[in-house]
């Protein structure tokens, strides 16, 4: 296939073919003009062939016959000449005629070419034009979805710190923990001691009745502290309630943000695992947490048992004397000693529950950090 014309060449193609058009009408017109002027010259010879003919008639003479013969021979000789140069020209008339057509018809075809060129030009154009604006638009899609992975690695990278702050918290919060039990312990051997000393005490309480009523009323006052230490312990499930709900709806939160990373597919893969794999370490820390609040919730209530048992001696050493009533002073006063953890406990399940709010964003991160450092203090 030939390469395709530009339009300049088409233009000096076709300023050539009009050219030669122009050329070849006059070379026709001009060998029309001479085969007008041989058809001229052939009538006056033919005249004087009739004319001859008849003055040959008229006159016999024999030098005017050889001379009208000479001349008679000469004009047929012309006429023949004449005759041969009017077929030479019909002929070139009609190679020309020929070459004519040909040139129209080559014409017609690289015409014909051209304008299929063209078409084909104005069909890349709109092809071209067409594939810029799909670029475009492919682009600017690209660029929106840059944009969306970015802010999303910066929501990961937002959570990735909060979950590292939590772990930090969960750790200092085991610690915590930690240091409350060995208290509690110690707790409970200071209660086995004053146990055998009630003991000893009951022995001596069976002949004193003298402050029975003032043993009955510190009993009142014990009970009180006992429904105080209830209340507390109805404070603590609740709050253990509120801390499911909070990891459930932490949970929700993180499952919205999962969903908001698969969109991203195969770009954001591994920080899926990676968040996953986070996750599920944070469960198992808040997973222990709970079991160390439910030891925590059995410590409690042994404690609670060992109190009523303080309760049921205090009731049985109704009699005792001022020196009586001194030992339960100080029974009581170790009693309010073993209280005051079950305060710490609770204050620092509150600060649990509050560090353990996961916000939906970076500032409810902040916000819940600072809060949680301000309150933490004033709980401990």
């Amino acid at each position: 296939m030939s390469a395709p014309l530009s339009i300049h060449d088409l233009s000096a193609l076709k300023r050539q073919n009009k050219e030669i058009e122009e050329a070849l009408t006059k070379a026709v017109s001009s060998l029309k003009d001479l085969g007008l002027h041989d058809e001229g010259i052939d009538r006056p010879f033919e005249f004087c062939k009739t004319t001859g003919s008849h003055r040959s008639l008229k006159h016999s003479a024999p030098v005017h016959d050889r001379r009208r013969s000479d001349e008679a021979q000469s004009a047929v000789m012309q006429m023949q000449a004449a005759q041969a140069m009017h077929e030479e020209y019909e002929a070139l008339i009609a190679d020309m005629s020929n070459e004519m057509k040909l040139l129209r018809m080559e014409l017609s075809r690289k015409v014909a070419s051209a304008t299929k060129d063209t078409a084909a030009i104005v069909n890349l154009s709109a092809q071209l034009k067409a594939s810029t604006v799909d670029l475009q638009a492919r682009t600017t899609a690209l660029t929106e979805c840059m944009d969306r992975i970015q802010a999303l690695e910066t929501t990961v990278e937002s959570q990735t710190r909060a979950i590292l702050t939590k772990e930090t918290e969960l750790k200092q919060l085991e610690a915590d923990l930690t240091d409350l039990r060995r208290q509690v312990r110690a707790a409970a051997a200071a209660a086995d001691t004053q146990k055998g000393e009630l003991v000893v005490l009951q022995r001596s309480l069976d002949g004193e009745r003298s402050g029975r009523k003032k043993a009955e009323k510190r009993a009142a006052d014990l009970d009180a502290k006992v429904k105080v230490l209830h209340g507390q312990c109805a404070v603590l499930e609740q709050t253990h309630a509120t801390f499911a709900a909070v990891d459930a709806e932490h949970r929700k939160d993180m499952q919205l943000v999962v969903d908001q990373l698969e969109e991203t597919k195969g770009m954001l893969s591994r920080v899926q695992v990676d968040m996953s794999n986070r996750i599920a370490r944070r469960d198992t820390r808040i997973s222990r947490l709970k079991m160390a609040v439910m030891d925590f919730q059995r410590e409690k209530k042994q404690w609670q048992d060992q109190v009523d048992r303080f309760k049921k001696a205090l009731e049985e050493a109704a009699t005792a004397d001022d020196r009586v009533h001194i030992e339960r002073m100080t029974c009581k006063r170790l009693v309010q000693h073993c209280v005051h953890p079950l305060c710490v406990a609770d204050a620092s399940c509150r600060w649990t529950k509050q560090k353990l709010q996961l916000p939906r964003t970076p500032q409810g991160v902040f916000a819940s950090k600072k809060k949680s450092r301000i309150c933490a203090p004033n709980a401990l």
